[in-house]
């Protein structure tokens, strides 16, 4: 992947590393969240709520852009799809 290296992956914590590990299914994946962090400065909370919303909303096109990052990240917690879309629709 473009931009990695064996520097980039050490400099990251070993948490980051055991999430990505355990969570992303392939190398490619992987490899997009280590350049991420070191890009952003991502805390682990914030790789897990991005992750988690990559998951959920894998369809750009079903993104409302009217909603902030902030109303994503308290959907993100309620399990229930059909509350989730209803409050999504609000």
């Amino acid at each position: 992947m473009k931009g990695f290296s064996e520097q980039n992956s050490k400099s990251i914590t070993w948490g980051h590393n055991q999430r990505i590990m355990y969570k992303c299914k392939s190398v490619e994946e992987a490899l997009f969240y280590v350049n991420k962090i070191i890009e952003n400065g991502w805390s682990r909370k914030v790789l897990s709520n991005i992750r988690k919303f990559y998951l959920l909303y894998s369809n750009w096109n079903a993104v409302r852009t009217n909603l902030t990052w902030t109303h994503y990240r308290t959907v993100l917690k309620i399990e229930d799809n059909a509350e989730r879309d209803r409050l999504e629709g609000i």
